[in-house]
C-alpha cells in the first residue's frame, strides 16, 4: 500500500508535538533538517520487525542527516521504548504517540476486528509506514507497509532521499 486517505503527495502535513521516551516534548517544525525529516511509525517494540527496522535505520542515519534530513521514529507505545532507545545510544530519536492523535490524523491505523493487542483496547494496529517531508512539510514520499513486516529496505530510503533533494520545489 503506498497511500493514506488522509495524507496526499505534494501536501503540508500538520504540525504536531509528540514527547520521547524521556518526556521532552518535539515538535515536528522544530525537528525538521534543512531537507526534511523521515518520520517511521512502528507498531511498538513488541514487534520484532519494528525493532529491526529501527536497527537498519541506525545504520543510516549519519547519511540521513548528511543530507539534511532528520530521522523520527514514532511509536504507540512508549515504555518499553526506552531500553530500545538506550540501545540505539540515542541517536535516533523514538517519539511516543501513546494517545495516537498523530497516527490516527495521518490514517495509519487498521482494525482488526475482535482481535485486541497489548494497548490496543480496539483492536487497531499501526501500518509499518515512513514518510519522507521536504523542508517545508510537504509529503514527498509514503511507504505504508501491506503487513507488519513489510518495510522499505535501507537504501530504498536513501534513494527517495537522494529524490527529494534532486526536486524542484512543489508550488504552493
Amino acid at each position: 500500500m503506498t497511500s493514506s486517505p488522509e495524507l496526499t503527495l505534494g501536501q503540508p502535513v500538520p504540525d504536531w508535538t509528540l514527547p520521547d521516551v524521556y518526556g521532552h516534548k518535539h515538535s515536528l517544525d522544530r525537528s525538521l533538517g534543512l531537507s526534511g525529516a523521515l518520520l517511521t511509525f512502528i507498531r511498538g517494540m513488541f514487534c520484532p520487525y519494528c525493532t529491526e527496522q529501527l536497527h537498519r535505520l541506525r545504520e543510516g542515519i549519519a547519511r540521513f542527516l548528511e543530507q539534511g534530513v532528520q530521522p523520527l521514529v514514532i511509536a504507540a507505545h512508549g515504555p518499553e521504548a526506552l531500553a530500545v532507545q538506550a540501545a540505539l545510544e540515542n541517536r535516533l530519536p523514538i517519539l511516543i504517540d501513546s494517545e495516537r492523535r498523530v497516527i490516527d490524523a495521518y490514517g495509519l491505523c487498521h482494525d482488526l476486528a475482535n482481535y485486541a493487542q497489548v494497548g490496543y483496547p480496539t483492536g487497531e494496529l499501526v501500518h509499518p509506514t515512513t514518510i519522507l517531508l521536504d523542508a517545508e512539510r510537504r509529503l514527498r514520499w509514503l511507504y505504508v507497509g501491506s503487513n507488519y513486516a513489510d518495510r522499505p529496505r535501507l537504501q530504498e530510503v536513501l534513494d527517495q532521499i537522494a529524490l527529494l533533494k534532486q526536486a524542484p520545489p512543489v508550488p504552493e
